[in-house]
C-alpha cells in the first residue's frame, strides 16, 4: 500500500528507507549525504540541495 496523502522530507537513507517501508514518497534534500547513496530506494521523487526551485514551488500552489 502507497499513501498518497503523506509526502517524507528526508536527508538520511535509513529515513527515506523508513518511509519507503511505510508506503510513503520521500524527497531528499542532500546535505548530509550524496544522491547515489539512495540508489536502492525507489519510493524518491525528487533530490535537491536545498527547499527551493520548481520542484517545491509546484509542491505549495
Amino acid at each position: 500500500m502507497v499513501s498518497t496523502d503523506c509526502l517524507v522530507f528526508e536527508d538520511v537513507p535509513k529515513g527515506a528507507k523508513t518511509a519507503a517501508n511505510a508506503g510513503m514518497k520521500a524527497v531528499v534534500i542532500t546535505t548530509t549525504h550524496k544522491q547515489h547513496e539512495f540508489d536502492y530506494l525507489e519510493n524518491i521523487l525528487h533530490f535537491s540541495p536545498d527547499f527551493t526551485g520548481p520542484f517545491f514551488d509546484d509542491l505549495v500552489k
